[in-house]
């Protein structure tokens, strides 16, 4: 898990002195208004019709499954964490250029929370034990969509895909039943992605 947070952070460094038509800085307002999640994107075009993405991001809510009766639900629930992310996304211009054009993107991300006195539930009203959750591990995607240039530096998109996680669980008792608690318990999540950003597009003074 260290060596891909090092990937991460260095990764965007290493493309900084890269040939590149400019950089937006953008956000993902969903997950800024409804899930309490400041993040921020800068995205840096390389030529015409690809771009490297780096994402950063404070976690202050997740969604967790708790069992219980019923239907597999996950519920929204407050944590401090934070998610770290790097994308490649290719654009097909046709005769527009990046970033303004439709887009396929693959990510890679790691996400890191631990949510405080989590109960989960054995039956609809049977509480099982109620623990600290720490809860990280890697996260795949595949995203598509078009982002839009409006008066040459505004910028808004719009995105649908799917993706994978694989998620560390590991549990710190508080009360129930001890012998449930999870220590170091691997699950893999699939999700899907829906997503809007905005943000401001620093193009590249070009030498005469």
């Amino acid at each position: 898990m260290k060596k891909l947070i090092l990937v991460l952070v260095v990764f965007p460094i290493l493309l900084y002195g890269q040939e590149s038509t400019g950089i937006v800085l953008k956000t993902m307002i969903l997950q800024d208004i409804f899930y309490k999640n400041p993040n921020l994107i800068v995205e840096k075009t390389i030529k015409s019709n690809n771009s490297i993405e780096f994402l950063f991001a404070l976690r202050n809510s997740d969604w967790i499954n708790t069992g219980g009766e019923g239907p597999p639900i996950s519920n929204m629930y407050d944590c401090n964490g934070f998610t770290l992310g790097l994308s490649f996304r290719h654009y097909f211009p046709k005769r527009k250029s990046a970033p303004k054009a439709w887009f396929l993107s693959g990510l890679l991300r790691y996400n890191d929370t631990r949510t405080k006195n989590l109960d989960f539930y054995a039956g609809l009203h049977s509480t099982s034990r109620t623990v600290n959750l720490h809860r990280y591990g890697p996260e795949f995607g595949v995203l598509f969509g078009k982002q839009f240039l409006i008066l040459k530096h505004l910028t808004t998109e719009l995105y649908f895909g799917t993706g994978a996680s694989v998620q560390v669980f590991n549990e710190d008792f508080i009360s129930g039943y001890e012998s449930e608690t999870l220590t170091n318990e691997i699950f893999v999540k699939f999700r899907p992605y829906v997503g809007w950003t905005i943000g401001y597009y620093f193009k590249k003074r070009e030498h005469k």
